[in-house]
């Protein structure tokens, strides 16, 4: 945990405020995905609608009733859905991906607290096959080439989640032997 905090504080562009009011595009899609892959179709309709052609939270009066319909559900745009569903996709037919995300027993969505330098701290988990001590996150990413996703570890500090996520769970009592990256790339 203390090496963890050290590593981070040679990263001092990764501290930065929270707002947890906004959600960028990346997260939105994300988050989408995960719930169309570990909680279903069904869960997915209940907290996610596609938008309608030519909408925008600026046109709140052309679109009022539609916005009735809407409830609490995440609005993705038709890019976002398409992307979401290229995504979903691919994985379903990956058969490595197909592995990973049917092996047994599995816990996922994995929320996790524990204490760090005093710290309270909390994770939420991808997948974690207690049986094999495996950990895996799932990311989406632009990148074509291992050159860019390698960038695009730094540039997100992947490297420093996965270590904070390997904290968490070994603070937890439990085993965890591999670490490894579910990453799909984004259509």
């Amino acid at each position: 945990c203390r090496a963890t905090f050290r590593d981070a504080q040679l990263q001092q562009a990764h501290y930065r405020p929270l707002d947890v009011t906004k959600r960028s595009a990346a997260v939105i899609e994300g988050s989408a995905l995960d719930c169309l892959i570990y909680d279903g179709r069904k869960a997915w309709d209940e907290q996610y609608i596609v938008a309608p052609p030519g909408y925008s939270k600026a046109a709140t009066k052309k679109f009022a009733d539609w916005n009735l319909t809407v409830g609490v559900r995440e609005i993705l745009t038709e890019k976002q859905y398409a992307r979401v569903g290229g995504m979903y996709d691919a994985l379903m037919f990956e058969p490595d991906a197909q592995w990973m995300l049917q092996r047994r027993p599995q816990l996922r969505q994995l929320a996790v607290t524990w204490t760090c330098e005093g710290v309270p701290m909390k994770a939420l988990i991808d997948s974690y096959l207690p049986d094999d001590g495996e950990l895996f996150d799932l990311k989406s990413a632009v990148a074509e080439n291992d050159w860019a996703w390698r960038s695009a570890i730094r540039k997100y500090a992947y490297d420093l989640q996965a270590a904070i996520y390997l904290s968490a769970l070994r603070s937890n009592g439990r085993d965890v032997a591999k670490f490894s990256w579910l990453v799909v790339r984004k259509g």
